[in-house]
């Protein structure tokens, strides 16, 4: 059996087909614009515990566009700063966050007893629950994550 398709619909269904691609990439491009940016800086932090940081907060903040950076940002970024202590025995760190008006807030120190082995190296697991532990006792900055979500 053979079907025949009548020229006039076919231009219909691709011009109708090509008006909904135009608008879907539009709505792809103006999501991407709309993503506000947060930049990471981890100070004095090795690469493992500074990846856990950036999965955790991707985790708080699904919304943002998450940037690893070691240089001074625009004071109208969002920016946080991961800061580490290690000791024999523990990781102990805070975070310092700017939401754009310049002014530094600081979150409470947290610590991971029994962390550091003898080579000085923190595991993946490891460096994930401090990352995670670390916001968790850092509110402040949770909230305004999630207030520059718009959640």
């Amino acid at each position: 059996m053979r079907y025949f398709l009548n020229p006039k619909i076919v231009v219909v269904l691709l011009g109708a087909l090509s008006i909904l691609a135009g608008w879907s990439s539009k709505d792809v491009q103006a999501s991407q614009i709309e993503r506000p940016v947060l930049f990471l800086r981890c100070e004095e932090v090795s690469k493992t515990v500074c990846q856990a940081m950036f999965q955790a907060l991707a985790k708080v903040a699904p919304r943002h566009s998450i940037q690893i950076t070691s240089k001074e940002t625009q004071s109208e970024t969002m920016l946080v700063i991961l800061r580490l202590q290690k000791t024999v025995n523990a990781l102990t760190g805070s975070l310092r966050w700017s939401s754009g008006s310049g002014a530094l807030n600081y979150g409470p120190k947290y610590c991971l007893p029994s962390v550091i082995t003898e080579t000085d190296l923190v595991s993946h697991f490891q460096a994930k629950q401090f990352a995670e532990g670390l916001i968790k006792v850092t509110p402040d900055l949770q909230l305004l994550l999630l207030a520059g979500s718009g959640e």
